[in-house]
């Protein structure tokens, strides 16, 4: 009866290690499965940091859905078109975890350009730049103009030409008056993120200036250069225009044949706001625009004299299409 008891008692003991131990491997597995694709890093993050070095043309807002991560406290895991790597980090450096993530994704999705997917590089010690691995000498010759390709941790070298076609509408301050004209305009920008470069230029109407019961008739014609702060929000691309304006002023006095016309230059303090379409080759845009001339030209009439100024402020709206991703 003894012997009996023992026997159960021992079959129970083994019974019960065998509960605990699933208990503990259904816990971490559900814990590993449960690992938050929204922690450190996050998934946007990732896919931000991939595109900055890659190019949007190589790296889509498509593909960022291919990226999985999971965190696990101190190392975290990469999952992309069926490859995976795990990082080890105890620091829980989101920031650096992005780019190294980026790192791998690069590789994997972009493969005959950049190199092997089988060498991915290990954590690297500091943030401050990666060099992608080019492509073999047997590869075909057409990937030259992507060997040199080397980007920095979250720094995009690539840049990237557009134009900006449209029709203006403007409208000037000046006295009591608010005068308005249209016309053309255009912009070429060469771009990288976040800032870029751009010139351009109006071609606009003509408009009537009353000043002092004198009315004249005026021709703006300006260029503009500058400086294009650019990103991307889910699908749309904003930009800020910051730059300077030189204008070519033409009068001349309405009412009076014997009045001689005058060409007058002036420069401009440059602002604007762009929207357009982001990922597409043709979208349309609009954009703001205000231009503040620090010393209005004199405006004179014979025999009177000086009579007044031109316009100090040029405010209005553009609207056209964008031409290239950038």
């Amino acid at each position: 009866m003894g012997h009996f008891f023992a026997k159960t008692r021992q079959v129970c003991l083994i019974f019960g290690a065998l509960v605990v131990c699933a208990l503990v491997v259904t816990t971490q597995s559900a814990a590993f499965e449960s690992g938050s694709e929204e922690g450190c890093p996050r998934r946007e993050a990732i896919a931000k940091a991939t595109r900055s070095l890659l190019g949007k043309q190589l790296f889509s807002v498509e593909l960022s859905d291919l990226i999985e991560v999971v965190d696990l406290g101190d190392h975290f895991v990469v999952k992309v078109r069926g490859r995976s790597r795990d990082y080890p980090d105890e620091s829980r450096d989101c920031a650096k975890r992005a780019r190294v993530a980026a790192v791998f994704v690069g590789l994997t999705l972009a493969p005959p350009e950049i190199g092997t997917v089988e060498e991915a590089p290990p954590m690297p010690k500091t943030p401050r730049e990666v060099a992608l691995p080019t492509a073999t000498p047997t590869q075909d010759s057409g990937m030259a103009k992507r060997q040199s390709l080397t980007a920095s941790a979250g720094t995009s070298r690539l840049w990237n030409v557009g134009a900006e076609l449209g029709v203006r509408l403007g409208f000037a301050q000046a006295s009591a008056t608010m005068p308005s004209n249209w016309g053309g305009s255009f912009r070429l920008l060469y771009i990288t993120r976040p800032w870029g470069l751009f010139v351009g230029g109006d071609i606009p109407s003509s408009y009537t200036l009353e000043l002092s019961e004198v009315k004249l008739r005026l021709r703006r014609y300006s260029t503009v250069a500058g400086l294009r702060l650019a990103d991307d929000v889910g699908a749309n691309r904003w930009g800020a225009d910051f730059g300077v304006t030189l204008a070519m002023l033409q009068m001349q006095q309405v009412g009076n044949p014997l009045a001689r016309s005058a060409t007058r230059a002036e420069a401009a303090l440059y602002l604007a706001a762009h929207w357009a379409l982001a990922d597409s080759w043709l979208s349309p845009t609009v954009a703001v625009f205000a231009e503040w001339v620090p010393a209005p030209t004199a405006i004179a009439v014979e025999p009177r004299g000086t009579i007044g100024h031109a316009s100090a402020l040029w405010f209005g709206l553009a609207a056209g299409v964008a031409l290239g991703r950038y």
